[in-house]
Formats: structure tokens, sequence, C-alpha cells
């Protein structure tokens, strides 16, 4: 008889264990949604002063790095005419934040099908690094083009603050702040 309680026992706490390993306690999960007010706040004005032209002859503006549209959209140096896209994380404005253990989610819910999940692993995976706890995350990584760097931190007023750098070659490092509000699911 005592055997058999001492079995259900060890039982409730393996799967107390395995239950435990899958999920983490954080204060970033939960749907989030873009708060246009105070992101202007933390805005800071453009330096309109960056003009690169490429040796090419192709002519290509961009401002603080970004490529204007219909100037050629090549950075001089890169082996792609595609010009690369900014982050979700600034194109988003409503995302769902879901964390395990080994796993940090993104879900962009008002983007295209394949760029709505971005799926951080914890350490070096794949080029970027990723590390999180419970009210922040970072993710940084690097291309031939350009160093990126993600942060995102809960305020003390319970909004969540993201910080995009994004660091092209022969230009300025610029750094974009967003804050989102809480939403209901």
């Amino acid at each position: 008889m005592k055997n058999s309680s001492i079995a259900s026992y060890l039982v409730l706490i393996f799967g107390l264990i395995a239950y435990s390993s899958q999920a983490i306690s954080s204060k970033l999960d939960g749907y989030w949604i873009l708060n246009e007010e105070e992101t202007e706040k933390l805005r800071t004005p453009l330096d309109e002063k960056k003009i690169s032209l490429p040796t090419a002859g192709r002519m290509n503006v961009s401002v603080m790095g970004i490529p204007l549209p219909g100037s050629g959209g090549q950075t001089s140096g890169g082996f792609s005419n595609l010009s690369a896209k900014q982050p979700e994380l600034l194109r988003a404005k409503k995302i769902k934040i879901l964390t395990s253990k080994e796993t940090f989610q993104i879900h962009y819910l008002d983007l295209g099908k394949d760029e709505q999940i971005e799926t951080m692993k914890r350490g070096n995976y794949r080029g970027r690094t990723s590390s999180w706890k419970a009210s922040k995350f970072e993710q940084k990584y690097k291309t031939t083009e350009r160093k990126v760097s993600k942060k995102g931190s809960l305020r003390k007023d319970g909004r969540l603050e993201i910080s995009v750098s994004i660091k092209n070659k022969k230009s300025k490092n610029q750094v974009t702040k967003r804050v989102f509000d809480p939403a209901p699911a």
C-alpha cells in the first residue's frame, strides 16, 4: 500500500519536473500592441546629410544606411541586388510573445505569412546570439552588410520597450525604439 502511494508521489514529481522544463515564467508572454504616442516620444530625428554614391556610376541614395526607394537598392560592396529588409520588430504593430526554457518566439500578427514567427534559441545558433530572462530579451547578429542588435525590456509602467540597432558598413549606427502596451488575447 505504501509503495503504491510512493510511486504515485514520484510520478507526480516527475510530471511537474517535465512540465517546468517546458515552460518558463516570463512577464513578456502574451499579446502586445504598438503604442504610437509613446513610440513617437522616443523617436530621434534622422540625420539626412548622409548620402552615399557608389563607385560603379549607378546612383544609390541612402539615409542613415537605409537605401531610398528607386535609388538602385544595392549597397556598395554587397553580394546581392536586394537590400536588407527592416527587422520585423520595426514593422509589426501587433505581436505575441511565447517563451520556454529553450526558445523565445515572437509572433508578428499583422505581417505576411512568411514573416509571422521569429524563433530565437538560447545561446549562439546559426550566427545569432540570443538570451532572455523574465522581463527582457536580446539578440545580436551580423551579415556581410550590417550588424543588428534587438533588445526588449519591460518598463516600470508595464509597457514593453524595444530597441533595434542597425550598423551598416560606411554609415552611422541607427537606433530605433518602439513601445508596446499589453493587449487582451
